[in-house]
């Protein structure tokens, strides 16, 4: 099998699903892997890890609890499944997800998801890594929302940060301070930061639609990542959510921009809330993956 970076990509239910359809429990999208990354032209031998993270969350009311979940199934040497659901009391309107494979076998890379199902302001999670990572003492590990369910009545709010790296483990940490949490999905990858291939970090803003007002149209914060030191050629990145608080009104929607545009030295983001959604928080962690060095 070719030693390969891993592969990324993205989608979101507005390109598959029908304009008029405002009430949907999943949206099932395939993924085949040379289409978001045409240097792959040989299958996986086995399986890939796949994990997911959300990007784009619009869900309209519901009474009791609201749930939204990317997850990716049905795994092949290909392609997988990237399915986009919702639960509870929710109407999907539109989500979109962003993704990252792992080629079977690969040393230089972990790759996992970490659910909570039980309500709890903070849960501190010990993660411990195969020991046949070699990490040593320059691990980085970075984390994303992949999915969560919270009940009306209080803010959506959840964080989640991977702390503590060490090259046995890290401690995954997730919030919710303010809200009444009832599972979460957290996915997270680690690398080695000696790895010229691969950069991480975040961005984020406060009050990007403050409480109390409703928008006709979208409202952007926007700003700009850099890369350091600068990559040699421009490389793919991807972006998901790693914390969010919203009112409590029974509508959330938030989105990071698809696909950024970068250069060697970083690239723009933006952010936006719109609707009756009252956006008080919104950050996100990112990969950005150099195809040479």
């Amino acid at each position: 099998m070719p030693v390969r970076l891993p592969i990324t990509g993205g989608e979101d239910t507005g390109s598959n699903r029908l304009w008029d359809a405002t009430d949907m429990d999943a949206v099932v999208i395939d993924q085949q892997f040379h289409k978001h990354y045409p240097q792959f032209n040989v299958p996986y031998s086995s399986p890939p890890d796949v994990i997911t993270a959300l990007r784009y969350i619009d869900i309209g009311p519901g009474d009791n609890t609201i749930g939204i979940r990317g997850s990716a199934k049905s795994v092949g040497g290909n392609n997988f499944t990237l399915w986009i659901e919702s639960w509870g009391d929710g109407r999907m309107c539109d989500n979109g997800c962003t993704w990252l494979a792992i080629t079977p076998g690969d040393r230089r890379y972990r790759a996992g998801e970490y659910r909570i199902d039980k309500q709890s302001l903070r849960a501190d999670l010990p993660v411990k890594f195969d020991p046949e990572f070699p990490v040593g003492t320059n691990v980085k590990v970075v984390a994303w929302l992949s999915g969560f369910q919270m009940a009306v009545g209080k803010d959506w709010d959840l964080s989640v940060i991977a702390e503590e790296p060490t090259p046995d483990g890290f401690k995954l940490t997730a919030l919710a301070q303010h809200a009444a949490l009832h599972e979460a999905t957290i996915s997270w990858f680690a690398y080695d930061t000696t790895d010229r291939h691969i950069q991480s970090g975040c961005f984020g803003a406060t009050e990007p639609a403050p409480a109390g007002r409703t928008f006709p149209d979208r409202v952007f914060k926007t700003g700009q990542a850099s890369f350091s030191p600068h990559f040699t050629s421009i490389p793919r990145v991807i972006h998901g959510i790693s914390s969010l608080r919203a009112g409590s009104k029974g509508v959330i929607s938030l989105e990071l921009n698809k696909e950024p545009v970068a250069t060697r030295e970083g690239f723009p983001w933006s952010m936006a809330s719109w609707g009756a959604s009252s956006c008080k928080k919104l950050g996100a962690t990112y990969v950005a993956i150099c195809d040479t060095v």
